[in-house]
């Protein structure tokens, strides 16, 4: 439940020890390093090391082109494999032999020319099959195409017309103009013609084509008749996919590199992020300076792994003015899945409060309200168990959703929800069921309603004591006092005056008063004292007296004022609106399965189809929604009372990992 601490070093290094001694820091994963600001009279000495990069760049583009060939050959391994890219384990010795052994550009350059000539063949093939819709309806002509042009006396030529226009009219037509039509063949919509007239019917026999629409067809690139050239492009198309085939064949060799590969591109991309590290440092002709941060209880270990070193040393060094350290969430392992919540909306500040623990108990609250069915609950659990093992990388975010559904199972059960509340009616499962439920939501809507407004009420009081806590903390006693207790005391004395009145009962709060009336009067005392502290000290930076008692006025109601606190209270009635929807839409899958088990012998096979689909979209959308109106809770209406973030997130110099993972021996 904290920020780890951050100690501020410096490292200097002999330009003999840079290259080992930054593997060895990218190993440690220990130190965020920081620009150094250069001063004017230090030259740099990088262009052998953006020419490197360049290369390194160059190289990477060609090994990614030829992973991504060699993967169309690897059997994927289910859909979540194909969906989501699995690292894979590699050992130590394994890593170490390939970068120093694997003729890696030998095999990239062999798998480019394979790629070049595939290629070549495929965008042939496109041609030959290209050419092959157009003299394919002309098979029925017996005349070598490169014959169809004019001479010169007759004008000769071949095209489509409209069938819809291509009538018997037409064609008489066309005879008394001198036009002579032969019809090759014809389509869904269009009629395939060869046409001659004399020269001195041109203009007559133009108007009848503009008539009916006719379109030239182009036989440039075609010789002989269309059957032969029609079977030269098939013996054509067959011999490149023979080759294509071939060439296939000889990829599927190249299996056995993959690992090799993918060792030699997270390398390179280790040595670009290096590279890259090193355009912050100080550097001299032989010498270079790193600055960066470390977490403190890890400075001991890193001073003795850089001095071990002969020509390096790291000294602790004071920060500069107005310079903050990175941000790294600690937290016990069963509030680090919710990290994902805070890291989503933005990186604390060095001296806030990690929320990731301090919302930890209502997200999982709210999103087991949300959902309210105890049997989605256990589905989602054996999900995210299952996933957990299939998607190693996904790891942090299904604890998540496992945390969540182990809520859902517990609310659930206590308000009567399993796989809705009247699949198992009259059974003695049911009777187990309502001995535990302690009300059902559909049919106890203002308990529901209630539920969900005093569980909003106690997040944003636990917002605004954070908010105290976080002010004294800081020793921000006059924000502590007038942002905080004042504001405590505004909500306190308003939510006195409504459970003292009627009010309360008018808006389904309570049956009853809660609280005698004699309350009325100091409530309403502390309400307006409070007024006048917000509306003089609401402003308080401002300096001129008028806009200060404005801007206070306008603190005091709309600008996170009474009426935004309202808006946040009313904004926590949505988890009853969900899970209302989640337990309606569950109850009508079972009433609809119901009515098929009527229809003899397949019945009961579309009952199990409807309730497994019907419930399975059910959880799905509803999970979806649960989690994202959950986040906009704390988001919105939690965070805004003590949270503000926009910290620097603790990005250590590290290996990049994007294809293998190192593994223990």
């Amino acid at each position: 439940m904290a920020i780890a601490r951050m100690t501020k070093v410096s490292i200097a290094l002999h330009s003999s020890e840079k290259d080992v001694l930054l593997k060895h820091l990218q190993d440690e994963s220990a130190l965020h390093i920081t620009s150094i600001e250069k001063k004017e009279d230090v030259k740099e000495h990088n262009s052998s090391e953006d020419n490197r990069i360049r290369l390194l760049e160059t190289r990477l583009n060609k090994l990614e082109d030829t992973i991504k060939f060699v993967q169309n050959f690897i059997k994927k391994g289910g859909f979540l494999a194909g969906l989501i890219q699995q690292k894979t384990p590699i050992s130590k010795e394994k890593y170490r032999d390939t970068v120093e052994k694997f003729a890696f550009e030998e095999v990239t350059e062999r798998i480019k020319n394979i790629y070049s000539q595939l290629a070549k063949l495929k965008s042939e093939k496109e041609h030959l099959l290209s050419k092959k819709d157009i003299i394919e309806p002309w098979l029925g002509l017996d005349t070598p195409v490169e014959l169809l042009k004019p001479t010169k006396t007759t004008i000769v030529l071949s095209g489509t017309v409209n069938k819809r226009l291509f009538k018997e009219e037409i064609i008489k037509k066309a005879e008394k103009v001198g036009v002579q039509f032969e019809r090759i063949d014809e389509s869904k919509d269009e009629v395939y013609i060869i046409l001659l007239f004399h020269k001195s019917f041109e203009e007559e026999a133009q108007e009848l084509l503009d008539e009916i629409n006719f379109g030239l067809e182009d036989f440039r690139g075609f010789e002989g008749k269309p059957s032969e050239i029609y079977q030269n492009i098939q013996i054509r198309i067959k011999k490149i996919e023979e080759e294509i085939e071939e060439l296939l064949e000889k990829g599927k060799e190249f299996i056995d590199f993959y690992e090799e590969l993918l060792i030699v591109y997270d390398h390179n991309m280790d040595e670009i992020t290096r590279l890259n590290a090193m355009k912050d440092a100080v550097r001299t002709k032989t010498t270079y300076v790193i600055q960066g941060w470390v977490e403190t209880k890890r400075k001991e270990t890193l001073l003795k792994s850089v001095n071990s070193y002969d020509a390096a040393m790291m000294l602790e060094i004071e920060p500069e003015e107005d310079e903050n350290p990175p941000v790294k969430l600690v937290n016990r392992t069963i509030f680090q899945p919710f990290e994902i919540v805070t890291n989503l909306y933005g990186t604390p500040r060095h001296n806030e409060l990690d929320p990731s623990p301090l919302l930890a108990v209502f997200f999982a609250v709210f999103f087991g309200i949300c959902i309210t069915d105890a049997g989605y609950g256990i589905v989602l659990a054996l999900l995210a168990l299952f996933l957990m093992k299939k998607i190693p990388t996904g790891r942090k975010f299904l604890w998540l959703l496992f945390i969540g559904a182990i809520f859902t199972i517990i609310e659930g059960a206590l308000l009567g929800g399993w796989f809705g509340s009247n699949l198992f009616t009259g059974t003695f499962f049911d009777k187990i069921a309502k001995e535990i439920t302690l009300f059902d939501p559909m049919k106890s809507y203002f308990v529901f309603y209630r539920l969900a407004l005093a569980l909003g009420c106690i997040q944003i009081y636990w917002g605004l004591f954070l908010r105290f806590y976080d002010e004294m903390r800081n020793k921000n006693y006059a924000d502590a006092f007038i942002e905080a207790i004042v504001w405590l005391a505004i909500i306190t004395s308003l939510l006195i005056a409504l459970f003292a009145s009627d009010f309360c009962i008018q808006l389904n709060l309570s049956p009853t008063r809660l609280l005698p009336e004699i309350l009325l009067k100091p409530a309403g005392i502390v309400f307006g004292t409070c007024f006048i502290i917000v509306l003089i000290f609401g402003a308080r930076t401002e300096k001129s007296p008028f806009f200060r008692l404005f801007l206070g006025g306008l603190r005091f109601t709309i600008l996170g004022g009474v009426f935004s606190y309202l808006g946040d209270f009313l904004s926590y009635i949505r988890l009853m609106a969900l899970g209302l929807v989640t337990a309606g839409i569950a109850n009508a899958i079972n009433d609809i399965g119901r009515m098929t088990l009527g229809i003899p012998v397949v019945g009961i096979i579309i009952f199990i189809i409807i309730l497994v689909g019907g419930h399975l979209f059910n959880l799905g959308i509803n999970t979806l929604g649960g989690f994202v109106h959950t986040l906009r809770l704390q988001y919105v209406e939690f965070f805004q009372k003590f949270f503000i973030g926009g910290g620097k997130a603790f990005s250590p110099l590290r290996r990049n990992e994007k294809y293998v993972i190192l593994k223990e021996a």
